[in-house]
């Protein structure tokens, strides 16, 4: 009996010792395991939780009521200005003629429609300080018996308010060398602005203001549809000779006034 007693605690002891790893082994992939879970769980949380940039804001380009309303500073187009390229035909942007076969294109304080073999009569007076970038100004050719004619929009004229439109007329001559000598003036430019609803004619008498610059002004009232339109024509003093006259439109011609 004595001598079995060893042996029965060493076989003892080795279970011991068997069932002991047995549970290390199984504790330390328990722990491996919930590691790994809790690793699985931070990164689910981390894509869930993880807050897309917003889109820089930007400002969009409106037209309307709004644009006024939310931004005042921003300073909308309500006409084109009568710059552009020079030459015969070539019209600033927005412009349109209202016929076929006239006469019209864009000058300079020189030469008809920037035509070196056509220079103008100096004007008496000059607007140096209105010209702006390039120094062109509208010019229209007509008769007496054919008048000649240009479109364009006027936009952004706001329901219940008043506006005022500044713009500057001449009639030129065009110098030649040989007879007659020089084209004759025109007479007058009517000017027609036609709203949804209304409309009225202003006429411009040329007589006895050849060879200078005109500055007129007219009021303008906004109405539900924000657009009109505008017709500038031409009448010339002659039947058998083509009379020119010149239109100037400035930047921010139209202006809010109450």
């Amino acid at each position: 009996m004595q001598a079995l007693l060893p042996k029965l605690i060493l076989s003892r002891t080795k279970t011991v010792f068997i069932k002991m790893v047995k549970i290390t082994k199984s504790l330390s992939f328990m722990a491996s395991a919930a590691c790994l879970s809790t690793m699985l769980f931070m990164s689910s949380c981390s894509k869930e939780d993880a807050v897309t940039p917003a889109p820089e804001a930007t400002i969009a380009s409106v037209q309307g009521a709004n644009l006024r309303e939310y931004n005042p500073i921003i300073s909308v187009q309500k006409i084109h200005p009568t710059i552009g390229q020079l030459g015969l035909g070539s019209l600033p942007n927005g412009y349109t003629m209202t016929g076929s076969n006239m006469t019209a294109g864009l000058s300079n304080a020189t030469y008809l429609f920037g035509n070196s073999a056509q220079p103008w009569i100096p004007a008496t007076n000059s607007l140096p300080d209105l010209l702006g970038r390039n120094g062109t100004f509208l010019t229209l050719g007509a008769t007496k018996d054919n008048l000649s004619g240009v479109h364009v929009k006027i936009k952004n004229l706001f329901e219940g308010k008043t506006y005022k439109f500044t713009y500057y007329v001449s009639t030129m001559a065009v110098k030649y060398s040989s007879d007659p000598g020089q084209t004759p003036y025109a007479s007058s430019f009517i000017f027609s602005y036609i709203a949804p609803t209304s409309g009225k004619n202003y006429s411009i008498s040329l007589a006895g203001k050849e060879n200078q610059w005109i500055a007129n002004s007219i009021e303008l009232y906004g109405n539900s549809s924000t657009i009109g339109d505008l017709v500038i024509k031409l009448l010339g003093k002659n039947s058998n000779a083509t009379s020119y006259g010149n239109i100037f439109i400035p930047e921010n011609a139209i202006q809010e006034v109450k």
